[in-house]
C-alpha cells in the first residue's frame, strides 16, 4: 500500500487508489519526508567478563590471578533495538582490534559473543567497545564495558605447636617435660591470600628439611598440616619455616617457633 497526502489529510491507499485507512484529517499535510529508520531503532548493550576457563564465558568482570596466567575475556553483545545489524567492530583498549567490519546477522532480541585471551603480567583494567551497523539504512549502535584483572600477591600463615600426642595437633606452642620424651610438632599452614598455592617447602631449625617442593594444592582460605616427632632431652626452641609457591613461581613465606622446656636431670651423653 501507499501513504499519500492531500490538503485534506493523510491516507493509506492501495496501488489501485482505494483508501484503506484515513491516518489524519483536517491538517495541512502536503509533503512526506523520508526519515531514516535508524533513529531510535538501533541499540545494543555489551557485557564484558573475564575468567580463566577457555571453554565458557566467565560470569564476573573481575578476577585475581597469578602473574603469567592466561585469562579469557568474553564480549557478549545484545541487540536491544528493533533493527537487524549485520556488520560489527570490536576494539579493546589493551588488546586492540578484535573485529573489523565482521559480517554477522544479529536480529533484534538476539545475542552473540566472542572471546579473546591474554597472558597477564600486571594488573589491568581494559575497556571493550562494540559497534554494530546496518549499512543499508544506515543504522549504527555502540556499547562499551570494562573488565579488571588483578595480579595477586600470595600470603600464608604458619602455626607451629608441640605436644605429646601422636594422634592430634597440640593447641599450644610450649610444653614442659620431666624426662626423655618423644614430642610431636605440628606445622599448620593457612592460605591467607587470593591465589592457589601448589608447591611447598618446610624446614626446621632443629629437625632440618621436612618438605622439599612438595606438590599440594592449597586454595585460598584453606589449611593443611604435617607433623614431625622428635626425642627431647634438653630445653629446645626451634623455628619452622614454610615456603609456598604459586604455579607462576611466586614465593610466600611464614615462620613460627615452639619451645619444649626440660624440667628434669641434666642429660648425660
Amino acid at each position: 500500500n501507499l501513504l499519500i497526502t492531500t490538503g485534506a489529510g493523510v491516507y493509506e491507499v492501495t496501488p489501485a487508489g482505494v483508501v484503506v485507512e484515513t491516518e489524519a484529517t483536517d491538517v495541512s499535510a502536503r509533503f512526506i519526508e523520508e526519515v531514516s529508520a535508524s533513529v531510535g531503532g538501533a541499540s545494543i548493550t555489551m557485557n564484558k567478563t573475564v575468567g580463566t576457563s577457555s571453554s565458557t564465558c566467565a560470569t564476573t568482570d573481575s578476577v585475581t590471578v597469578d602473574v603469567g596466567t592466561r585469562v579469557y575475556f568474553c564480549y557478549e553483545v545484545f541487540n536491544t533495538g528493533n533493527i537487524t545489524l549485520t556488520r560489527h567492530d570490536l576494539v579493546d583498549t589493551e588488546r586492540g582490534t578484535i573485529l573489523n567490519d565482521f559480517p554477522f546477522t544479529l536480529v533484534p532480541g538476539a545475542s552473540a559473543f566472542i572471546t579473546a585471551s591474554s597472558i597477564i603480567t600486571e594488573s589491568t583494567v581494559s575497556t571493550g567497545t562494540w559497534t554494530a551497523r546496518e549499512p543499508s539504512i544506515p543504522a549504527t549502535a555502540t556499547a562499551t564495558d570494562t573488565a579488571t584483572v588483578i595480579v595477586g600477591e600470595p600470603s600464608i600463615t604458619l602455626d607451629k605447636t608441640v605436644g605429646t600426642s601422636s594422634s592430634t595437633c597440640a593447641t599450644t606452642d610450649e610444653i614442659t617435660i620431666t624426662g626423655t620424651t618423644t614430642v610431636y610438632y605440628c606445622y599448620e599452614v593457612t592460605n591467607t591470600g587470593p591465589l592457589t598455592l601448589t608447591r611447598h617447602d618446610l624446614t626446621d631449625s632443629e629437625l632440618g628439611v621436612i618438605l622439599t617442593d612438595f606438590p599440594f594444592t592449597l586454595i585460598p582460605g584453606a589449611s593443611a598440616f604435617i607433623t614431625q616427632s622428635a626425642v627431647i632431652t634438653q630445653t629446645t626452641t626451634n623455628q619452622g619455616v614454610w615456603v609456598a609457591r604459586t604455579p607462576g613461581g611466586i614465593n610466600t613465606t611464614a615462620s613460627d617457633t615452639a619451645t619444649v622446656t626440660w624440667d628434669g636431670p641434666t642429660a648425660v651423653d
